[in-house]
C-alpha cells in the first residue's frame, strides 16, 4: 500500500565507496583511478600516510582491516545489512545505505532481512564472505597500483583524450603488475581478512558474556559456538537473553540449583515458537555449567561483570515491530502526539543501554512481546 514518504539527511566522515573506484575503472580510465585512491590516501584515509612500502597495497590492507572489524560489529550484534553492493561499502569500515536493514529478533543464521533479496545472497551468515567479494572488487581496479610496488611513480597510464601522450608504461609491464597485485589481494584476504575478523568477533562476543578479553584462546569453541548452537536450534530473542544473562550469579547453592534458578527466575529466554521454550531451558543447563566455570577461572565481581555486559548488550532494540508502530502513530494520531512517540524512540535509539527509561512507551516496547509475524522491508520500503 502507499505510505507516506520521507527525507533523510545522514552524515558520515566521508562517503567514498568501493564502487566509485568501479566506475572510473569501467570506463578504461585509470588516470581517474589513481587520481581517487590518492584523495582516498590523503584526505580520507589519512592514518596510512607516513608508513612504508607501496602505499596502495597499505590503503587496501587498511581498507581490509576496516571492512572485517565492521561485519564482525554486525555479526556479534545480531545485525542483518541486506543490500551488500559494492556502493553500499565505505573504505573507512562505516555501515552505509540503510535500507532494509534488520537488527534480529530472533538468532538465525540464515535469516534475509531484505524481502526482495529472494536468494539469500545478503543472509545474516553470508555478511563476512560478501564482504571479501566485494574487496576483491574493490582490488581490481588496484592491482597495477599495488603491484607496481616501489616503480609505482613510474607508473604512466594511456589517455583518451591525449592519444599521442609520451611515456605509458608497456601493456606488457602492467600485465606483470596486475598479476602481483592480484597476489598480493588473495593473500592479504586468504589470511589477513579472517585474522581481523576472528580477532574483532571474539572480543565482542567475550564482551557480551562478560569474559575478560584476554582470557583463553579456546572460548570461541568451548563457550561462544555452543551457545550460539543453541540459540539456533531454539530461536532464542538475541537481545533480551544477552542483557538478561547479565543476572546470572555464582551462589553458595551449588551448580544444579543455580541453573534451575537461571532460567526460571534470572533469564530472559523467549523463543520464536513459544512451545520451544521450556525445552530450551532444559538444553541451555549444559551451557550453564561450562559457563560457569569460565566466570570461576576469571573471577570477576559479579557487580563488575553486570556493569560491563550491561554498558555493551542493549536494553531497548530498534526492532522493526516498534519503527512500524511509530510509523503507524504519525498516519493515525495528532502530529505532536506523533512527534513526542517519535522523539522517544530516537531517545532510546541514542541510549539503548539504559536500566530504565522515564517514558512508558519505551518499557512498554522494551517488554512487549515481538509480533509473531515477520517484518521485513524490501529495497522499495
Amino acid at each position: 500500500q502507499p505510505e507516506i514518504g520521507a527525507i533523510v539527511v545522514r552524515m558520515a566522515p566521508s562517503w567514498l565507496r568501493f564502487g566509485n573506484f568501479e566506475i572510473f575503472y569501467s570506463r578504461d580510465d585509470m588516470n581517474n583511478v589513481k587520481l581517487l585512491a590518492d584523495y582516498a590516501i590523503e584526505q580520507v584515509v589519512g592514518d596510512i600516510q607516513n608508513g612504508t612500502g607501496n602505499k596502495y597495497a597499505r590503503m587496501f590492507r587498511n581498507v581490509t582491516k576496516k571492512t572485517a572489524e565492521m561485519v564482525a560489529e554486525w555479526q556479534a550484534i545480531g545485525f542483518n545489512h541486506g543490500v551488500m553492493n559494492t556502493d553500499n561499502m565505505s573504505i573507512l569500515g562505516l555501515t552505509m545505505d540503510y535500507g532494509p536493514f534488520q537488527i534480529m529478533d530472533y538468532y538465525n543464521p540464515l535469516y534475509v532481512c531484505n524481502h526482495s533479496d529472494e536468494t539469500g545472497r545478503y543472509a545474516f551468515h553470508r555478511q563476512p564472505s560478501a564482504a571479501i567479494f566485494n574487496l576483491v572488487k574493490l582490488s581490481v581496479p588496484l592491482f597495477e597500483l599495488i603491484g607496481a610496488g616501489e616503480d609505482v611513480h613510474s607508473l604512466e597510464f594511456s589517455d583518451k583524450d591525449n592519444e599521442l601522450k609520451e611515456g605509458v608504461t608497456d601493456e606488457k609491464v602492467l600485465e606483470g603488475y596486475r598479476d602481483e597485485g592480484k597476489m598480493f589481494v588473495q593473500d592479504l584476504l586468504n589470511t589477513e581478512f579472517k585474522q581481523y575478523f576472528m580477532e574483532h568477533l571474539i572480543k565482542k562476543m567475550k564482551s557480551k558474556i562478560g569474559l575478560y578479553e584476554s582470557s583463553h584462546e579456546t572460548d570461541m569453541d568451548d563457550v561462544i559456538i555452543p551457545l550460539l548452537d543453541w540459540m539456533t536450534t531454539y530461536r532464542v530473542d538475541y537481545h533480551r537473553f544477552y542483557r538478561s544473562l547479565s543476572n546470572y550469579q555464582i551462589t553458595s547453592a551449588g551448580e544444579e540449583a543455580d541453573a534451575e534458578k537461571a532460567v526460571e527466575e534470572w533469564l530472559e529466554i523467549v523463543t520464536e515458537e513459544s512451545s520451544e521454550t521450556e525445552a530450551s531451558k532444559t538444553a541451555l543447563k549444559p551451557w550453564l555449567s561450562i559457563y560457569r566455570h569460565r566466570l570461576l577461572k576469571d573471577n570477576m565481581d559479579h557487580q563488575e561483570r553486570k556493569q560491563r555486559m550491561n554498558s555493551v548488550n542493549p536494553r531497548f532494540v530498534l526492532r522493526n515491530s516498534i519503527a512500524e508502530s511509530v510509523i503507524k502513530v504519525f498516519e493515525d494520531e495528532d502530529e505532536e502526539e506523533a512527534k513526542e512517540i517519535l522523539n522517544a524512540c530516537l531517545d532510546a535509539c541514542i541510549h539503548p543501554f539504559r536500566d530504565n527509561y522515564e517514558d512508558e512507551r519505551v518499557e512498554t516496547w522494551i517488554n512487549s512481546p515481538v509480533p509473531a509475524k515477520d517484518m521485513r522491508c524490501s529495497c522499495s520500503s
